[in-house]
């Protein structure tokens, strides 16, 4: 049986995926679960950004709403991976109302 977190890791990245291609981005999926980056995006001009997707980790009694301080690995700091946070549902977090496909830009 194919676990929730797994469900909705594949869910986020699909919409990611679908979002960068709408974009006109070039989207190319890394091919192994276990990879420190998710996706490898490319714009028309040739510049590539390395992706890991995350949905938002629920926080009970936090006045944040989700926790959105994912801390980069040293490998995905040393090869620049940008952590995007895809949002699965209407969520009010941070004094703002994110909404299915919102993508939160972590930097």
């Amino acid at each position: 049986m194919i676990s929730k977190t797994k469900i909705k890791g594949d869910e986020a990245e699909a919409l990611y995926q679908a979002f960068m291609i709408s974009k006109g981005y070039i989207v190319c999926k890394n091919v192994s679960d276990q990879g420190c980056f998710d996706f490898t995006i490319t714009d028309l001009d040739g510049n590539t950004t390395l992706i890991d997707v995350k949905s938002p980790a629920r926080r009970k009694n936090s006045k944040q709403g989700f926790r959105n301080k994912r801390s980069l690995t040293p490998i995905q700091k040393k090869l620049k991976v940008k952590i995007r946070t895809v949002f699965l549902e209407t969520t009010t977090a941070n004094g703002e109302t994110y909404n299915r496909g919102d993508i939160y830009e972590m930097e």
